[in-house]
């Protein structure tokens, strides 16, 4: 660009800014005006800690039951180390998840706890009030001044950068700046790639940059803050609440799961790419030597009760549409429908997310993200004809708006060659099973699921098995393109291989799961029935006790023997002296 150029770029992305802040304030006052009482609001003002300002009656009384509760429920605290719980998603039970733990955490270690919200956002702080949190720090929105000086800091740090390779290499002091602001691009913008640095990009870097001066700030203020309840770690400003928060050894717990969950406790930067999901080789090892016949039985019969619900593979919303109109289909019928060979492998491409779940591992190995290593299999497989190929798109890919996607060139690819096909929507994704020989995926779930299930499973980038050694990830592009090249020479995954993956599924979705008698049993989406899950925890709140909850129970024991993850040792008789694998 010539200096001309670059002041027009930068004059157009302030610009740009400016219409983003005004739009951002009119939707927050139509926001306001649909849920608020402007009467309730008022007094609200004067007296936080009992006025609800809110329309909705099952909110109010969702607030009113909690706040009992919690009343009844206070314990002693001591002023040395403070609980900071975050709450930045605006999901119903994503800041009521993380208070509960703050609340567990409080009850166990006596600590103090600080609400953390964006500035304005009421709701969170009525929901946090109502846990008996008194104290909070407010995230504040950039004045004009300071959007400003963000995006020059943006601009400066992107002047000699040409690529989003090295654009995603930017660091502050060893915090990733550019990784998390390029993942939060994809997501909210809704782009799933791109090749060279523009105006939305820059403000997502602005962002970012603002997120960590002033994350920083808030915790040299708050030296005494020690722990932070945070569930989602992707994405800025939460990346850099996470990154910051380790690199200072402030300890991190992130929930896994919805209503059955673990809590999964970070206590070192270098863990900062490890998903939630992410279980030690030092548990893994203790289930597969000890249970692996048991975990073989009860993993098998997860997935049957799933399939039977018609929730394998499928999307509850999309379950919801298609209700019982799910086909089964065999690989017989596969072969007759397409007139494919018997004696051909069948090869099933998974989609991952194109603009959710990029870099929830870290770094990218091989491929930019999601979109260029989708391309790159699409364009692959029009070659590579010793096998058949079904493409199967990912089951939550309609509920996320990408403006990019791939649904013409897979019309084309069926059209033009007679080994490619996809796998339609009223298909039972269930029958996949029965039809593939091998699963390829980025790092989705599918590389350590399909083994499971004795199918040979590939994989490219780093996922939340890659440190248990049970399938080897791909480790370049060359030794990707000789996989390819030879699909149809892949030997079958051995016994063991089966049997570890059947071990890890077993820890992923049943060792780990632990009741919280607080939350009902819910959608993670933002599209769920307000009004019908406040009135359930209502009732929940009401009769919780702390004797009762399993996994406040399980917590303790989490906390006491230094585990990484909350384990349902009521499921399995594990030897306490092989835990303390929170450092591993």
């Amino acid at each position: 660009m010539t200096h001309i150029n670059k002041t027009l770029f930068l004059i157009y992305c302030i610009i740009i800014s400016e219409i983003k802040s005004i739009v951002s304030k009119f939707e927050y006052l139509l926001y306001f005006i649909r849920n608020i009482d402007l009467y309730k609001y008022i007094f609200f003002i004067f007296n936080k800690n009992k006025i609800i300002p809110f329309k909705s009656k099952a909110f109010e009384n969702y607030i009113k039951e909690n706040r009992s509760k919690w009343k009844n429920l206070d314990h002693k605290i001591d002023g040395k180390e403070k609980i900071l719980i975050e709450n930045f998603i605006n999901q119903a039970a994503y800041g009521m998840s993380n208070a509960i733990i703050g609340k567990y955490l409080s009850k166990i270690n006596n600590n103090d706890l600080i609400g953390f919200i964006r500035d304005g956002d009421i709701k969170s702080e009525v929901i946090f009030r109502s846990f008996g949190i008194k104290n909070f720090i407010f995230f504040k929105k950039k004045n004009f001044f300071l959007r400003i000086k963000y995006i020059l800091i943006a601009f400066k740090l992107t002047n000699n950068i040409n690529n989003i390779k090295d654009y995603c290499k930017i660091k502050i002091k060893n915090i990733d700046i550019g990784l998390p602001s390029y993942d939060s691009f994809i997501r909210y913008a809704g782009i799933p790639t791109i090749n060279n640095i523009n105006v939305d990009l820059i403000l997502f870097l602005s962002d970012t940059l603002y997120a960590y001066y002033e994350f920083e700030s808030i915790l040299k203020k708050n030296s005494n803050i020690k722990h932070l309840i945070q569930s989602e770690t992707a994405f800025s400003p939460l990346n850099i609440f996470f990154q910051v928060s380790l690199k200072r050894k402030i300890k991190v717990y992130s929930r896994l799961g919805t209503d059955k969950f673990s809590i999964r406790r970070y206590d070192d930067f270098d863990q900062r790419y490890y998903y939630r999901a992410n279980i030690s080789q030092k548990l893994f090892d203790e289930v597969y030597k000890n249970f692996s016949k048991s975990c073989n039985r009860d993993i098998k019969n997860y997935y049957l009760k799933l399939e039977k619900k018609g929730f394998f593979g499928q999307d509850l919303r999309i379950r919801a549409k298609l209700k019982n109109k799910l086909k089964n289909i065999t690989r017989n019928q596969i072969l007759k429908k397409f007139n494919w060979n018997k004696e051909k492998k069948i090869v099933v491409f998974f989609f991952n997310h194109l603009i959710d779940v990029n870099f929830h591992s870290g770094p990218r190995t091989i491929f930019q993200d999601n979109y260029t290593w989708s391309k790159f299999i699409l364009k692959k497989m029009c070659k590579i004809k010793n096998v058949n190929w079904i493409i199967k798109d990912h089951p939550s890919q309609p509920f996320y708006k990408s403006k990019l996607n791939f649904e013409e060139m897979v019309k084309n690819l069926e059209k033009n060659y007679d080994h490619i096909k996809s796998f339609k929507l009223i298909w039972n994704p269930s029958s996949i099973k029965k039809i593939c020989d091998i699963a390829i995926t980025s790092h989705g779930t599918v590389g350590i699921e399909y083994p499971s299930f004795g199918i040979t499973s590939l994989y490219v980038e780093n996922s939340f098995y890659s440190n248990i050694k049970i399938i080897k990830k791909i480790s370049n592009i060359e030794e990707l393109n000789t996989k390819l090249k030879n699909l149809n020479k892949l030997k079958k995954i051995s016994r063991s291989t089966k049997d570890k993956s059947n071990s890890f599924l077993y820890i992923r979705y049943i060792l780990l799961q632990n009741k919280c008698s607080l939350i009902s049993e819910h959608d993670t989406s933002r599209q769920i029935n307000e009004d019908n899950f406040w009135n359930e925890n209502a009732k929940l709140s009401k009769k919780f006790s702390f004797i009762n909850d399993e996994l406040f129970q399980m917590f303790k024991f989490q906390l006491k023997y230094n585990l990484r993850h909350t384990v349902n040792i009521n499921k399995l008789s594990l030897k306490k002296k092989n835990y303390n694998d929170l450092s591993e």
